[in-house]
């Protein structure tokens, strides 16, 4: 089964340094003038910087002023690091010391008011449970939730909804699928619900808020072939729409990933799927109800895996690893309609390693690690991918 490559561990450089987020060597290829607005990014000018060559995990979102990247070193320490607005132009701030130890990741993150608030998985060399990290506005943290022993969260393991509500999703040891209301904080608000059975063996599961509610989303591996299946939540954790299976009986699929466009009341879906022993990507647009719509979509079956997919104003990104481009990647814009339109990212002709997808200001954004920069340093690119 594929590691999830856009918050796993990647080696990028034979000598391993620490992602402390120090160096400052940072360019800005978008200038004021070209941007269309002060604090978006400009369309085919991806914002350009360099951090130390590492092992990195990353995880990123939106801030009150710009972007914020995450990643957890080699030594198990989390940093952090604020790419910021200032006169249209993105430039980099907050760098400083270790977040957290003892961290193991991939991490799992999101916006939270002013602040960020992040899924911290703890434990070396092995994971023995999870901590809510809640951040401000200076990545600086505000709490210190303990870790809840026993309970395992990841990327894709958080949704805000539309009022602020703070959803977070977990696995326990048993394998069965809880989720749980939190503070701003990261403190528990009531017990756990149970999302999905344990006997389904599920893997990779994650949440997303849609309309009054919630939606998740996981690889079901006792189906066979392993199937993608969702179900959805009322505001209050309860299950209001039984599960149900979302990707094709072609192959396993694993990996799913789910975007939600309030605006036509929409889903995307993407995942991993093995069809005569490759890995392509499986695509579904679905309807509030979970009804399959017309488009194109289904039949975009690229070469690749381990996709991300996020919802725009406009539009769906979806970004994977494109086996067809050597450790490069691919991606499309999807309307709710299933037209599809490739896209092409650039960077430097580098590997990319590791990337995270951000909404700010109803503008997806692509953030990815690009080795090859330099022997001691990686590039880290911020790009709209406008199309």
């Amino acid at each position: 089964m594929r590691i999830l490559a856009c918050l796993t561990i990647v080696p990028l450089i034979a000598a391993c340094g620490r992602l402390g987020f120090n160096d400052t060597a940072v360019t800005d290829a978008a200038g004021p003038a070209d941007a269309p607005l002060a604090d978006r990014l400009a369309c085919g000018k991806p914002a350009q910087f360099t951090v130390p060559a590492t092992t990195a995990r990353i995880a990123a979102t939106r801030t009150a002023k710009g972007y914020a990247m995450f990643a957890v070193d080699d030594t198990g320490a989390l940093h952090g690091q604020a790419y910021d607005f200032s006169g249209g132009t993105l430039a980099a701030h907050g760098a400083g010391g270790s977040l957290a130890i003892n961290a193991t990741g991939p991490l799992g993150v999101a916006a939270v008011g002013n602040g960020v608030m992040l899924v911290v998985p703890t434990g070396r060399p092995a994971a023995t449970g999870t901590q809510l990290l809640a951040l401000d506005a200076l990545l600086a943290p505000t709490g210190n939730a303990a870790p809840t022993a026993g309970w395992y969260g990841g990327p894709g393991a958080l949704a805000v909804s539309s009022l602020g509500a703070i959803a977070a999703l977990g696995t326990l040891d048993n394998r069965e699928v809880d989720v749980k209301l939190v503070s701003p904080l990261g403190a528990d608000l009531g017990a756990f619900h149970p999302a999905v059975d344990k006997a389904d063996l599920a893997t990779q599961p994650t949440i997303v808020s849609s309309g009054g509610g919630y939606l998740v989303a996981w690889s079901a591996n006792a189906a066979s072939p392993n199937e993608v299946r969702a179900e959805v939540l009322d505001a209050q954790l309860g299950i209001v729409q039984q599960p149900v299976t979302i990707s094709q009986p072609l192959g396993d699929a694993f990996l799913p990933r789910v975007a939600y466009a309030a605006a036509q009341n929409t889903y995307l879906f993407a995942w991993t799927q093995k069809i005569g022993g490759n890995d392509v990507i499986g695509l579904s647009l679905r309807d509030g109800k979970l009804a399959t719509l017309p488009g194109d979509a289904a039949n975009f079956t690229p070469p690749g895996g381990s996709p991300s997919v996020v919802a725009g104003d406009a539009d769906f990104l979806v970004v994977w690893q494109d086996d067809a481009l050597a450790s490069r990647l691919g991606a499309a814009r999807i309307t709710a309609n299933g037209e599809i339109t490739s896209l092409i990212i650039k960077g430097s002709g580098g590997k990319a390693v590791s990337w995270d997808l951000v909404v700010r200001n109803g503008q997806p954004a692509l953030v990815w690690l690009e080795a090859g920069a330099t022997v001691n340093t990686v590039n880290v690119w911020i790009d709209p991918l406008c199309g």
